[in-house]
């Protein structure tokens, strides 16, 4: 993987009450895994794809009631290029599936975004986590520049609430979350912007990208104890389910896994995680520099 960003953040305008941020990036994955669209994708038809994203945003965020509340915007552009991946041993994408059931495999889009942002954070510090609820929700619009009918909006929501245990050296931690892409009449979702699940940050027992669809749910638990303030363990269960329009939406189709966890941690969040998952497909085993339960974070 070839990435880079850079970004540049005026925080405490407006006496603390007005952010602005503008960044860009790129990102080129030589290889992303895709099993194909649904619950019921097969992982025998594994194949693999390079994605190239270019991109580049300008926020404005409000932050009131002593920064509990956060509301904001963001214009931003994405450039698009999918072609053939060049893992050895592995099918390319598009030797398997075609524009017909993958829609944006061989017409890729460019697109101008716009995201509207409101984050509401009841919580408090604690020992080592914050002790509360966390509530966060992100809608963002899709305008295909490109002529390829992808004009969509994906609606994304998350609550995470901590509930300490033994003055917060231990922990209770849970994660619900959804997103649901909805297309414009007679448009498509592209692929390669679908929601996923699977990988450190959601279904940690499964491949990365594992089940593609237009939206989906995912619900974490993790009990965690604290060595220090600055080291962490903890033991995890994930369960979630994607489906292929809005009208799916439910406990159908789920899929599972467990674990156990290893953090070093800074200002009550995770800056290096060692997740080890279980699954019916096999053991998964991620080191990752992200908190699992932080703020939304997209790449597009």
């Amino acid at each position: 993987m070839v990435w880079g960003a850079s970004s540049f953040d005026f925080h405490d305008l407006a006496n603390g009450h007005l952010e602005l941020r503008a960044d860009g990036g790129y990102q080129n994955s030589a290889s992303v895994w895709y099993f194909g669209e649904g619950p019921d994708s097969s992982k025998s038809n594994k194949t693999d794809f390079d994605r190239e994203f270019t991109t580049t945003h300008i926020s404005a965020l409000g932050h009131f009631f002593d920064q509990k509340l956060t509301v904001g915007y963001t214009v931003g552009g994405l450039l698009v290029h999918v072609g053939p991946g060049n893992l050895s041993g592995t099918p390319s994408t598009n030797t398997l599936f075609t524009e017909a059931n993958t829609p944006g495999l061989t017409q890729q889009s460019n697109f101008i975004t716009g995201t509207t942002t409101v984050r509401l954070d009841l919580s408090q510090p604690g020992f080592s986590n914050p002790v509360g609820l966390q509530l966060e929700a992100d809608d963002s619009q899709f305008f295909d520049q490109s002529g390829n009918h992808a004009n969509f909006h994906l609606l994304e929501t998350q609550a995470t609430y901590y509930a300490p245990i033994t003055n917060g050296i231990r922990t209770l931690v849970f994660r619900v979350r959804n997103e649901t892409a909805f297309p414009e009449d007679h448009q498509v979702v592209p692929f390669y912007l679908q929601p996923t699940l699977g990988g450190p940050d959601d279904l940690r027992g499964y491949d990365r990208y594992r089940f593609y669809a237009n939206g989906n749910s995912v619900a974490t638990a993790e009990y965690r104890w604290s060595i220090s303030q600055t080291v962490e363990m903890a033991i995890f269960g994930d369960g979630g389910n994607v489906y292929v329009r809005p009208g799916l939406i439910g406990f159908h189709d789920l899929h599972g896994d467990g674990g156990i966890g290893f953090r070093l941690k800074n200002k009550q969040a995770s800056i290096l995680r060692f997740d080890v998952g279980f699954s019916p497909e096999g053991v998964h085993v991620w080191l990752v520099f992200n908190d699992i339960f932080g703020k939304f974070s997209r790449i597009f």
